[in-house]
């Protein structure tokens, strides 16, 4: 009983010393916002009141929305946004930010894809012997800018026990070939980069990048409407790596996901609905669009599609 007791008060002390109890719901740190979504669960964007998200006064700011996930043990920082140069202190804050959250808990990030504004601030933690890092096997294999000895590779199924909590990693390949979106079991909660999300959609470069994304999206799907994974669809919100861009949209959620999958289904016939998007890219030069769902392609590689099928398309404005 005494032993018992003993085991009970000492745990006590190590999750009451591994968190803040006092964290504000909204607080700035250097050029990030961090925002509490639910306890144990933050936002951390490269954003801050004076350089605010998106198109202000003082110029433009197309910042990036990292995910802090608290277990009992772990700490997993999800991505690494942009490489600030608009502020002197951005790798000092986003330690801080780091370290004053995840408290004594291990700390581990991963990265949702290879894109510069996900892994922007590397350099914050490359040389930190206290964080390791888990990355996506299809974009991050052999990539010598991580270190060797805290750099373990995932994939698909790959699963963080946090401590009381654990996040699955999930393939939902398409913007790049290893694009992965994290899902914390029992909170319903998914955080997908740029894999779907960011904005309202997802960006495809090539006509490969979208054979890619119907096996990633469906991969997505298939996960989230297996019983077995518990996933409440009604509940479900996502998470995406540009929050901002989604504008007055309310909440991403499995409506939304369906209608991306719409979307697939609409180009996959031949039947897509689009309209010209200006980026001065060729290979993004039309959204895709199915209810809320967008899909940034290009007109060529659609074209080149219903080729394959023997279709031709009118792409006329």
């Amino acid at each position: 009983m005494r032993k018992s007791v003993f085991f009970l008060a000492v745990s006590a002390m190590f999750f009451l010393s591994s968190c803040k109890e006092d964290i504000p719901a909204r607080f700035e740190e250097g050029p990030y916002t961090v925002t509490t979504l639910q306890k144990g669960m933050f936002d951390i964007e490269d954003s801050n009141s004076s350089n605010p998200a998106g198109v202000h006064e003082g110029g433009m700011n197309n910042c990036s929305n990292m995910y802090l996930v608290l277990g009992k043990k772990k700490a997993l920082l999800i991505d690494l946004s942009n490489d600030i140069k608009w502020a002197d202190n951005a790798a000092e804050s986003l330690r801080k930010v780091f370290y004053d959250l995840a408290g004594k808990r291990e700390k581990i990030i991963t990265i949702t894809h290879v894109h510069g504004d996900h892994t922007g601030m590397l350099h914050a933690f490359v040389d930190d012997p206290e964080v390791s890092f888990f990355l996506p096997k299809k974009d991050f294999e052999g990539d010598k800018r991580f270190p060797e000895d805290r750099t373990v590779i995932i994939d698909d199924g790959f699963v963080f026990d946090l401590g009381g909590v654990k996040v699955d990693a999930i393939d939902v390949q398409g913007h790049t070939p290893g694009s992965m979106a994290f899902y914390v079991e029992g909170q319903d909660a998914l955080f997908s980069g740029d894999a779907v999300g960011s904005g309202s959609g997802v960006w495809i470069f090539s006509l490969d990048g979208f054979k890619q994304f119907e096996k990633g999206l469906a991969n997505l799907i298939a996960f989230l409407e297996n019983p077995a994974n518990g996933v409440n669809l009604d509940k479900l919100t996502v998470y995406g790596a540009h929050a901002w861009q989604k504008g007055q949209k309310p909440k991403l959620d499995m409506p939304f996901i369906y209608d991306l999958q719409g979307a697939v289904d609409d180009i996959e016939a031949a039947k897509a609905v689009w309209e010209p998007y200006r980026t001065g890219m060729p290979m993004l030069n039309a959204n895709f669009k199915h209810g809320e769902g967008t899909i940034t392609w290009s007109t060529d590689s659609y074209a080149k599609l219903c080729a394959e099928k023997g279709i031709e398309v009118a792409l006329t404005e």
